[in-house]
């Protein structure tokens, strides 16, 4: 491709193409392949991902080889986009005439040649239902296998490169709202625990060893604390297993929820992995009382303990962190209280890291992964468990 300016900016160069058939209408943009790869890796880098372009015969579904064309129309530079919005009000050039003439003085095999490849990028790929729904389930494997991954190492149970590097805080955040509408949020749970400040300690049975180093804050709406849920859910926010609970007023809970997060992350010097049980639905309610989470300082990440179940599992099924804890064998009590609630969800991560560890393992070693609660009489001995 011509006229490119060199540039030291992330934005993408855009390219445009006439259809020589139609010189008339709007041309079709195109970006340089150099370019949309290194975009890839900065969306990998931030995302912990690996989208690349497919290697060997599918990478030609991906583009246009403009090489050894001869004279046919090429790809002219036409500005830099910086998102979405960039290009809506740009004045379209229009058809080259030294393209026009190239193309109509080839060869009829050449000309062809050019406008098959061309449909082929205007066409879209014929996929069928159930190619779309195996994709689908495959990128949703792939997702539940990276976040474990990443789990197990900022945990430092995988050995990498980086492990010397400074770990990140796992903070994990539970809401409990009122039953009635408007659902006011009455609860927030707030458990912690620095990775780094466990470096030498082992993990012990599901993470166990663990558990001391996680601290816990428990926060009461004071104008809600004499309600609790009890027709859906039995609620028992008086009931806080690991300390006093703190009781903000409700304008004070989201500047209560920040200051704590300030501090953990030592002002975004820091990294924080938000985890939760469904962290969509946590993320809602935060937001609702006026804090986006993801976009505080330090926070780089999100570690839903639902998929982690999942992948550990090998299981499409959304299960309660009730159906978790007794999975893993893990002891609990008062649940539905949002300070205990965020404990325990902390507590199955580390237990679903350390047991997916296991099963990876035995795995490789060509054994049956067997899990520790089996070894100490659960319920669950059935094989048939494991799918």
């Amino acid at each position: 491709m011509r006229d490119e300016p060199t540039s030291s900016r992330s934005d993408l160069a855009s390219y445009y193409l006439h259809d020589p058939r139609n010189p008339d209408k709007k041309p079709h943009l195109l970006v340089p392949t150099v370019q949309f790869e290194a975009f890839l890796c900065g969306i990998n880098r931030e995302l912990d991902t690996q989208l690349t372009i497919p290697p060997g015969q599918n990478r030609h579904k991906f583009g246009f080889n403009f090489e050894e064309r001869g004279r046919m129309p090429r790809p002219r530079y036409l500005a830099r986009s910086e998102n979405q919005d960039s290009l809506q009000h740009i004045d379209w050039p229009k058809f080259a005439e030294e393209d026009a003439v190239g193309f109509n003085e080839a060869s009829e095999a050449d000309q062809a040649a050019f406008v098959k490849e061309f449909d082929r990028l205007l066409v879209p790929n014929p996929i069928t239902h159930s190619e779309r729904t195996l994709d689908r389930a495959r990128q949703k494997a792939f997702d539940r296998r990276a976040m474990m991954e990443q789990v197990q190492k900022h945990l430092g149970l995988e050995l990498t490169e980086d492990t010397l590097r400074l770990r990140p805080v796992f903070i994990c955040v539970d809401i409990e709202a009122l039953e009635d509408p408007p659902h006011p949020v009455s609860e927030v749970g707030i458990a912690i625990l620095d990775a780094e400040k466990i470096r030498i300690i082992g993990s012990g049975t599901s993470g166990s060893n663990w558990w001391p180093s996680v601290k816990c804050i428990h926060l009461r709406t004071e104008e809600y604390r004499d309600l609790k849920n009890h027709k859906y859910v039995q609620g028992c926010p008086r009931d806080f297993n690991f300390g006093a609970s703190l009781f903000p007023r409700q304008e004070d809970l989201a500047l209560h929820i920040r200051r704590i997060v300030g501090r953990i992350s030592d002002d975004g010097r820091r990294d924080l992995l938000f985890v939760a049980h469904d962290t969509k639905q946590d993320l809602k309610f935060l937001h609702r009382i006026g804090v986006d989470f993801m976009a505080l300082p330090g926070v780089v990440g999100e570690i839903d303990t639902v998929t982690l179940h999942q992948e550990w599992r090998n299981s499409n099924d959304a299960r309660s962190l009730r159906t978790m804890l007794s999975d893993l064998g893990i002891d609990y009590s008062n649940l539905h209280n949002a300070g205990n609630d965020a404990m325990y969800t902390m507590r199955a991560m580390l237990g679903l890291a350390t047991e997916a560890l296991r099963k990876s393992s035995a795995e490789a070693r060509g054994e049956k992964y067997v899990p520790h609660f089996w070894l100490t009489g659960s319920r669950w001995e059935d094989p048939k468990w494991w799918t």
